[in-house]
C-alpha cells in the first residue's frame, strides 16, 4: 500500500460559480483514493471483506458468518432507495461509486427502477458488478425471460474519480445515489468533485447518500478511510439549490424495527429545489 500524501487544495471552498471549472481536471497520477481503489479491485479483493484475520482477502463478507447481518443492512438500503423513488415517482438513478455490484444485483429486481447507471473507477470492479447483476438471472431460470430483459436497464461505466464520462454526463437521471462512498474519499479535491458530479450534474430530482454523518481525520490504520461531513459541503456550495435534508417519514416503522440498520446505515435525503436562478452545471468541461 502506497505512503499516504497529503496535498494541499486550492479548489476548498470554492463559490458555485467556480465548480463547472473542476469539470476540467482529470485524475493526477498517484491520486490516493483513485489508486487504491484500482489496485484493491484489481488483485480481486472485494468492497467488503470479511473482518476475520485469517480470511482469503477475494472472498465477500457476503461469504462470511456476517453474511446475513450484510445481506440485511442491503435490503434496508433498497426499501430507502424505493421510498425515495416512489416520492417522486422516479425511475432512472445515477450510481456514484457502484464498486463490484454487492449493491448493483440487488436493483435488477426492482421495477420502479427503469433506468440504471453505475459509475465507477475500477475495470475489474465493473466487470464484477456486470456479471454479478447476471448471476441475478442465472439463480432462477423460472423467471429468466422478464430478469434478462430487465438486465437492459443496468449500465456500468468507468470514470476517472474526478469527472464522468460524456456518455453519462450529457444524460439525465432522477436519482443520484451513494452507498457508504463519501468516507472513502481522502483527498479534498476528490470529494469536492465527487460531492459535485452528485448535485451539479446530470441528476435532476434527489440525491440520497448512506454515510457521510460526521467529519474526522484519516485513521492511521485505514488510511483510505477518512468520514465526511455531507451536511456542511452541501450547506456551503449547494443550498441555494437542494433542500434537505429530508426525513423519509414513509420508512420511518421500518427504521423503527430495523433499528440497527438504521443506526449502521444513516442515510441523508436532499431534494432538488426551485432555484432563482440558473444552477451551475459540473459539465466536465472548463468555463
Amino acid at each position: 500500500m502506497p505512503p499516504l500524501r497529503r496535498r494541499s487544495c486550492t479548489w476548498c471552498g470554492l463559490s458555485l460559480l467556480a465548480i463547472p471549472a473542476l469539470g476540467g481536471m482529470t485524475a493526477i497520477q498517484g491520486d490516493w483514493s483513485v489508486s487504491y481503489w484500482k489496485d484493491r479491485y484489481g488483485s480481486g479483493r472485494q468492497s467488503c471483506m470479511p473482518n476475520n484475520p485469517g480470511a482469503d482477502p477475494r472472498q465477500s463478507c457476503d461469504e462470511g458468518p456476517a453474511r446475513r447481518s450484510i445481506r440485511q443492512h442491503r435490503f434496508y438500503i433498497t426499501q430507502t432507495l424505493k421510498e425515495v423513488l416512489r416520492q417522486g415517482n422516479w425511475s432512472s438513478i445515477l450510481d456514484m461509486g457502484c464498486g463490484d455490484g454487492l449493491m448493483s444485483r440487488w436493483f435488477v429486481r426492482v421495477e420502479s427502477i427503469r433506468q440504471y447507471q453505475g459509475v465507477d473507477v475500477s475495470t475489474d470492479a465493473l466487470q464484477r458488478a456486470r456479471q454479478r447483476c447476471w448471476d441475478v438471472v442465472e439463480q432462477d431460470r423460472a423467471q429468466a425471460q422478464p430478469l434478462t430483459a430487465a438486465l437492459g436497464k443496468m449500465r456500468f461505466n468507468v470514470y476517472d474519480g474526478l469527472r464522468l464520462p460524456a456518455s453519462v454526463r450529457n444524460r439525465r437521471f432522477h436519482v443520484g445515489l451513494s452507498v457508504g462512498v463519501v468516507d472513502n474519499l481522502v483527498e479534498e479535491h476528490v470529494f469536492s468533485a465527487y460531492m459535485s458530479n452528485l448535485f451539479f450534474g446530470p441528476v435532476l430530482g434527489a440525491v440520497l447518500i448512506f454515510g457521510g454523518t460526521h467529519e474526522s481525520d484519516v485513521d492511521p490504520r485505514r488510511p483510505y478511510y477518512r468520514p465526511r461531513q455531507v451536511r456542511r459541503w452541501v450547506e456551503k456550495n449547494a443550498k441555494q439549490f437542494w433542500e434537505g435534508p429530508i426525513a423519509l417519514t414513509n420508512i420511518t416503522k421500518y427504521m423503527r424495527l430495523n433499528a440497527r440498520y438504521a443506526q449502521d446505515v444513516p442515510s441523508l435525503f436532499y431534494r432538488r429545489g426551485t432555484p432563482s436562478r440558473s444552477m451551475p452545471l459540473f459539465s466536465g468541461r472548463r468555463v
